[in-house]
């Protein structure tokens, strides 16, 4: 076969191939992918040899148009081999026996056919050398570390060697099914910048690629997608190590920020890939929240539901971006109130302790929980309106005793009971929620208190507003939390016995305040609270023992005030 009739039948034969191998890779025959594929490089290569030859013989130069198209189209398709692979992991694993490292192996072997240099340095798990030395043409710095996913080049690097150990040796330490992920979606990353970087130069040649059948997002989408994808297992191991209350190295932080930015620069202006880049803007947000920086995560949702425009355009997506909104707004409010005002209230057992706040500082706690609370009741969501209003009664129970005149301060007052009675509605309510109810019911309690001490009516209201936390002890929320399995029920029992201790400190507090206002009536229940007290720490606690003992108290106090 001449070079012409080559170059006139592999760029066709490459394309089939390539089909081919879309469906082997469709169908998880990893086998058969992979000789299509190999195949297709081989004509590729073989063309772009006849081309050369073709060229020397009537002095022409250049790259051919076929070659190009046909390389960027084998290079998508490894991208594709990447997230299908990570999509279906277990059936490749069954089926191929293949791991991440076989995906990554498999590139590395195609481009040492283009260029033929296979045999290159830098093993699948290095960051230089070979397939990622040549990253740095596609822009990803001077190496991709498979192992924290970090851009090993720029500013900071010797400082931050040991951080990257660090890195290596966390990410190293994961299952495997995890270590198979990174690898395998970093494969797919790489394989779609190469074929963006072959459809560019495709483009610059005046030519365009050739239209795929069915509904094929584009390479750029895919690219998008990878690139987040990588920028989320990175937020994923920042969340672990906030969760081990361990410095994030910042290393991790800068990675998963340059894949999402990565990520958005492949959405961005693209009116199909709209909701795709608010899904990335909301991963920024999120990174930016672990991070500590609120004000800036807030001003990207906002953006996020500025390139939505409008609600229409994308609902589940939208509310997504509000409700993530609302979540900063909370944890904004809550931060600044511990700020400006401590841990008062929460559940402590204590009275509300009296701070003087200014102005300033008042609405900048109350501003974001407020928006929050807005936001949480369009989204119809009851848990975080809850939680919202919670936030909102601790913070008036701090402020109430605080303001200029007696109508502010009742005003103040009333808001605190109204933003607590509607969190107590909720999570009295709720199964599961036992420990907030009990902590939301010693708040109310405290307010009550902190109207007076020797105020008869506000005590009594005090201990039955306790009483009402009687189902939160209940022997049917003690079964209830033991279905849930013995790990959780050892948490929960262990959270409950030191509410209890509260709760039964709160009670001798308040029926020894009201004994001595009113001897008569409150002597008895302040001996039964006291017999309650002594049991308890006879028997000692554990295995929801405290919780039983605080029950029957509760029960015996219900009773008698029942009858009068």
């Amino acid at each position: 076969m001449s070079n012409q009739q080559v170059l006139g039948v592999a760029p066709k034969a490459t394309l089939r191939l390539l089909a081919v191998a879309r469906y082997h890779l469709k169908s998880c025959n990893p086998s058969e992918f992979m000789t299509s594929v190999r195949q297709a490089s081989k004509c590729i290569s073989m063309s772009a040899r006849c081309k050369e030859i073709e060229d020397g013989r009537r002095g022409g130069k250049g790259p051919d148009g076929d070659v190009v198209e046909g390389k960027g189209r084998l290079h998508e398709v490894l991208g594709d081999f990447g997230r299908v692979f990570v999509g279906r992991m277990e059936e490749f694993r069954t089926r191929g026996g293949l791991g991440g490292g076989d995906v990554v192996e498999v590139g590395r072997e195609i481009e040492g056919m283009e260029y033929g240099d296979v045999d290159e340095g830098g093993g699948s798990e290095g960051a230089s050398g070979g397939w990622y030395e040549r990253g740095k043409s596609l822009g990803l710095g001077p190496g991709v570390d498979l192992w924290g996913l970090s851009v090993l080049g720029g500013e900071g690097r010797g400082e931050d060697r040991g951080r990257d150990e660090e890195i290596k040796e966390y990410f190293g330490k994961q299952a495997l099914r995890a270590r198979d992920q990174r690898k395998a979606m970093l494969a797919a990353v790489v394989g779609y910048e190469r074929a963006i970087g072959f459809k560019d130069m495709l483009r610059e040649m005046g030519r365009q690629q050739s239209k795929q059948g069915g509904s094929e997002p584009s390479v750029e989408a895919k690219a998008g997608d990878a690139c987040n994808e990588l920028g989320s297992i990175c937020l994923r191991g920042i969340v672990d190590y906030k969760r081990r209350k361990v410095d994030v190295p910042p290393r991790l932080l800068s990675s998963a920020r340059f894949w999402m930015d990565r990520a958005r620069g492949r959405f961005t202006g693209k009116e199909e890939c709209r909701e795709a880049e608010v899904s990335v803007m909301c991963n920024i947000a999120m990174l930016l929240r672990s991070s500590e920086k609120l004000e800036e995560s807030v001003d990207v949702l906002q953006e996020a539901h500025a390139v939505l425009e409008q609600r229409e355009n994308g609902e589940e997506c939208w509310d997504g971006v509000s409700e993530a909104t609302a979540g900063v707004y909370l944890e904004m409010g809550v931060r600044k109130r511990r700020e400006v005002a401590g841990r008062g209230g929460e559940g402590d057992g204590g009275i509300f302790r009296q701070k003087n706040i200014k102005k300033k500082e008042e609405r900048g706690v109350l501003d974001p929980i407020e928006k929050a609370l807005a936001i949480y009741t369009r989204l119809g969501n009851e848990a975080q309106v809850a939680a919202s209003n919670y936030q909102l009664g601790i913070f008036y129970g701090l402020i109430w005793t605080r303001q200029g005149d007696e109508a502010k301060a009742g005003d103040k007052l009333r808001r605190a009971f109204g933003h607590l009675e509607n969190a107590r509605g909720y999570y009295g309510k709720k199964m599961g929620e036992e420990k907030t109810a009990v902590q939301v019911i010693l708040d109310l309690s405290n307010l009550f208190s902190s109207m007076g001490a020797s105020n008869q009516d506000t005590l009594s209201k005090s201990v039955e507003c306790i009483l009402s936390c009687l189902p939160s002890f209940s022997p049917e929320s003690v079964a209830m939390a033991q279905e849930r399995g013995v790990k959780t029920f050892n948490a929960w029992a262990k959270e409950m016995e030191e509410l209890a201790v509260k709760v039964e400190e709160k009670l001798l507090a308040v029926t020894l305040a009201l004994a001595r206002i009113e001897k008569a009536k409150w002597k008895d229940m302040y001996g039964i609270v006291l017999k309650g007290s002594l049991k308890r720490k006879k028997e000692g606690g554990g295995g929801g023992g405290g919780t039983k003992v605080v029950h029957e108290v509760l029960e015996e106090l219900q009773k008698r005030l029942k009858k009068g």
